[in-house]
């Protein structure tokens, strides 16, 4: 499986190659469909409390609808996985009411077999969707510009960056060294002034610090 990313522009579908985007084989219909995403780490504020979390999730998720195409196999790819979620929440809540009215009036013995029931029964649907959200067609980011969808058929991904390629990442220009700076031939960097010393040399009458010539003379003829 492979990931793609689709631009608002794009989402309509009309630009995607007439390939399922689940499978590779040959599309015979579109779908329409409406994605949500919100940043993974939000769902550890279930943890700290419930409605922390729904109102971060509530103001941090974006939404982007995309026309996608898909075979008739793959038609509801979609639309099966949001039944087995929805519909098995709904029967687990119903389940838990049901038991907690009806305790008084069920056997004694019958209230452990229903909490096991609840338990595992609730745990295997909650893997199960898990498992059937990861294997399909999902976003993986949203933005205000793009939606990135992960669960590609790979064959779809390689057409469709054929026709839009990835935008290359912008590399920051290197730092010029210090030599390529200032070129040796145009060199304009002020000259120190041990430099203007030498240079000056020749032309520089001043009397040298230091025992004056004339003091040696004086003390030959003593």
């Amino acid at each position: 499986m492979a990931t793609i990313r689709v631009y608002r522009d794009e989402a309509d579908g009309e630009e995607f190659p007439r390939l399922c985007v689940r499978c590779g084989a040959d599309a015979e219909f579109d779908s329409r469909q409406k994605f949500s995403w919100h940043p993974p780490w939000v769902i550890v504020l279930i943890f700290v409390a419930l409605l922390v979390y729904l109102i971060v999730a509530l103001v941090l998720t974006k939404k982007m609808t995309v026309t996608l195409p898909v075979c008739r196999r793959h038609r509801n790819h979609w639309l099966s996985r949001k039944l087995f979620v929805g519909l098995g929440l709904l029967f687990w809540v119903v389940y838990v009411i049901a038991a907690a009215v009806f305790a008084d009036q069920l056997p004694k013995d019958a209230t452990p077999v229903l909490i096991g029931v609840g338990i595992f029964g609730a745990l295997g649907w909650l893997i199960t969707a898990v498992i059937l959200q990861n294997a399909s067609v999902k976003p993986k980011e949203i933005t205000d510009r793009y939606i990135e969808l992960t669960g590609v058929d790979r064959g779809f991904a390689d057409v469709w960056e054929e026709v839009n390629p990835p935008p290359k990442p912008k590399r920051r220009p290197a730092r010029r060294r210090y030599d390529d700076e200032y070129d040796d031939d145009e060199d304009d960097r002020p000259r120190g002034r041990r430099d203007d010393r030498y240079e000056d040399d020749e032309t520089d009458d001043r009397p040298r610090r230091g025992r004056p010539d004339d003091r040696y003379d004086d003390y030959e003829r003593r």
